[in-house]
């Protein structure tokens, strides 16, 4: 699914929560802002079928900070159902034989559902789901992944009435499907200790899919509207 069409799901979602509002009854689904930031670690394969366990993401990739805007409805204050959007900065490693640090970007579109267990408490602990796609950009290389699936747990802490603030942690589960901009040949380097890999304009479909996933702990901020 294209980018702009979560954006426009995004306005129906938060256009109609806000009309049920403005009716003067109280409405069954209430429209929620939200915000999280995390820190996240890669585990998991590019693909199998790689060498010497190349395709590993950790091989790459040290961590991600993402950051997620979520935007839906919340009912009866224990269901939230929305849409989120999600960039985050991946860290690269200067792993051999390049010994070139690729920082890069990953970006993921997604659908999220969320229980809350004990609304109106002090403390409202909840469970999550989410699902979409996803991709990760590192140097020259754009890999693209379906499905993107993950699971989160937190709680949430009112802050001042309609806001709640609070940590969470989550894991997420993908296959990438596709890849491109892969290199095409190497080129000596006088800044390296080795070979650098050349963009290339190669763009293929992954035969052996892997699975692979982000762990990832964070805080969640949420405004009612």
């Amino acid at each position: 699914m294209r980018p702009c069409s979560f954006l426009l799901l995004f306005a129906v979602v938060l256009t109609a929560a806000r009309a049920a509002a403005d009716t003067g009854i109280e409405p069954k689904w209430r429209p929620e802002l939200a915000l999280r930031v995390a820190y996240a670690v890669p585990y998991g394969h590019y693909e199998n079928d790689t060498p010497n366990d190349s395709g590993a993401l950790s091989t790459d990739i040290k961590a991600a900070v993402p950051l997620t805007l979520e935007a839906g409805a919340r009912r009866a204050e224990r269901l939230y159902l929305g849409a989120g959007a999600t960039w985050g900065r991946v860290l690269g490693t200067s792993a051999p034989p390049y010994y070139v640090q690729n920082d890069g970007n990953t970006l993921r579109l997604a659908a999220h559902g969320r229980y809350e267990f004990r609304p109106g408490a002090p403390v409202r602990p909840w469970a999550g789901l989410a699902g979409g796609v996803e991709w990760v950009q590192q140097g020259y290389v754009t890999y693209f992944g379906f499905p993107y699936l993950a699971v989160d747990a937190g709680v949430a802490i009112p802050v001042r009435d309609p806001a709640c603030f609070g940590p969470f942690v989550g894991a997420s589960l993908g296959r990438f499907q596709h890849v491109d901009g892969e290199s095409t040949g190497y080129l000596n380097s006088t800044f390296t200790t080795g070979l650098v890999p050349q963009p290339g304009p190669n763009s293929r479909d992954i035969a052996a899919p892997a699975w692979h996933g982000w762990i990832e702990l964070g805080v969640r901020g949420c405004l009612s509207l």
